[in-house]
């Protein structure tokens, strides 16, 4: 806006201006507005700029009153979530080998092998790590997504947490961990209930939005290729079992199909018939074909029953 004279001058400079013609109250107010509207300006842009002020897509309910709660996101929190994750897809790979290949070869060894002690240790941490995860649930702010709403106060987690099914299966999941006593080696079976953590739900989508974190394509084809071995392991697991079902060990099945597996029991026949299973496992996911029969006269029911069953399975997973 001009003066008479052609100089330009603000908006505020005019309206206060001695020859204005606009009613003083109403230039009062039209200044005040303006210096709100600047101050609120001013926060905002402070607020986007605080570093320690994540953008989220859920309110916070609620005002934490004790110094030893963990907020949902928090650098601690996500490398709790991160370390759970990993347990969760060890346990994918060692525990259907312990169930099915640990039933004839020196994999049931384990627990008792002094050569093996520093797996069972090792198995400790991860038992260690993934407890303190699950019980960390109970001292940490939790996001309700479907209600867009972050609790704070313990006794909103709790009542939050101890709902949710994923807690109770984390919590069963722990007894998995007796394997290593004698004559429990199936409890491992209980760590499987941990999967759900692999598999895309809100408490994982909760973690992207905390984090910002978007995957990029080479990640996203990595993801695929692990989904795609992980789950030709498990059917190339669960195939040797229905493999070994008749037999009570792998001297009989030689005799039977002496070309099939490997009869001795050492770690070269077992990387063979490892790799064996998973190109098994594989071609009921990516081929027409499948395994081949054991047996000259076909396959037995056992065999009959974990095709029928694995089929449809691999065949959902590939158009998933």
């Amino acid at each position: 806006m001009s003066n008479g004279r052609g100089k330009r001058v603000s908006i505020i400079e005019d309206l206060n201006a001695p020859e204005a013609t606009a009613d003083t109250h109403t230039a009062e107010r039209l200044t005040d507005l303006l210096s709100n509207l600047r101050e609120n300006i001013h926060d905002d842009t402070n607020q986007l700029n605080n570093e320690d002020e994540d953008f989220k897509i859920w309110y916070v309910e609620g005002q934490s009153k004790s110094r030893f709660m963990m907020r949902f996101g928090s650098k601690i929190d996500v490398l709790f979530y991160n370390g759970m994750q990993m347990v969760a897809s060890t346990d994918i790979l060692w525990v259907p080998a312990m169930l099915t290949f640990g039933r004839a070869t020196w994999i049931k060894d384990i627990p008792s092998d002094p050569q093996f002690r520093w797996l069972v240790r090792l198995d400790l941490m991860a038992a260690v790590i993934y407890i303190l995860g699950t019980f960390r649930r109970l001292i940490t702010s939790t996001v309700n997504l479907e209600q867009a709403v972050e609790y704070v106060e313990f006794k909103r987690i709790m009542k939050f947490e101890l709902s949710r099914r994923t807690f109770w299966m984390d919590l069963v999941s722990m007894f998995g961990h007796l394997w290593v006593l004698p004559g429990h080696r199936n409890l491992c079976v209980l760590r499987l209930v941990r999967s759900w953590r692999l598999l895309s739900n809100a408490r994982s989508k909760c973690y992207k939005v905390a984090t910002g974190r978007v995957d990029s394509v080479a990640m996203t084809v990595f993801k695929l290729a692990l989904t795609l071995f992980l789950v030709g392991h498990v059917l190339g697991c669960s195939w040797f079992a229905a493999v070994l079902w008749p037999f009570r060990n792998l001297d009989e099945l030689s005799q039977v199909n002496a070309n099939y597996f490997a009869p001795n029991q050492t770690p070269d026949d077992f990387l063979h018939m490892y790799f064996s299973c998973l190109y098994d496992g594989l071609a009921m996911i990516i081929s027409w074909t499948g395994p081949t029969a054991p047996h000259s006269d076909g396959f037995t029911t056992v065999e009959l029953l974990a095709l029928s069953i694995f089929t449809p399975i691999s065949g959902i997973f590939l158009a998933y």
